[in-house]
Order: C-alpha cells, then structure tokens, then sequence
C-alpha cells in the first residue's frame, strides 16, 4: 500500500525461503498487487458507513443485528445452554 515493493519482495522470499527473484515470490507479489489494486477500485469506507442508511440500508441491518443480540443475552438463553 505504500509503494514499498523491494521491501515487500523481500519479506515473501523470507517467509517462502527462497530467493527473492524466484517465480513463487513473483506470483505471490502479483497476485497481493492485484488485490489491492480492486480494493482501491471499490473507494473508500469507513466504520461510520454501517449505521448510515442508504441504498443498502447498512443501518437497519446493523440495529437489527445489535437489537437481536441485545434481546438473546436478556432472554438467558446463554444460560440455558451452558447449563443444559
């Protein structure tokens, strides 16, 4: 992410103990490349989007999820199944 390529190259020929030219290194830094390079394609987000409503309505969904996590652990149903 932050241009260091050569660092990078060498940090996977240290973890693959192999050289630092070698064909797995190369694969495996082409294949981190292109996965960044979509990430990047996708923009940004940010945690704040999750309780944002719109067109996904991320924020229904999130409350929905705490509300019905809140409502299990009031009901002791924990409880029940760690004692039965």
């Amino acid at each position: 992410m932050r241009g260091r390529d050569e660092d990078a190259r060498r940090s996977l020929a240290r973890i693959f103990k192999n050289d630092p030219d070698s064909q797995e290194v190369n694969e495996e830094l082409a294949e981190i490349a292109a996965n960044l390079h979509h990430e990047r394609s996708q923009g940004t987000a940010s945690y704040i989007d999750c309780f944002r409503n719109g067109p996904g309505r991320n924020g229904l969904r999130t409350m929905t999820g705490l509300g019905i996590q809140a409502l299990q652990q009031l009901t002791g149903i924990n409880f029940i199944f760690y004692y039965g």
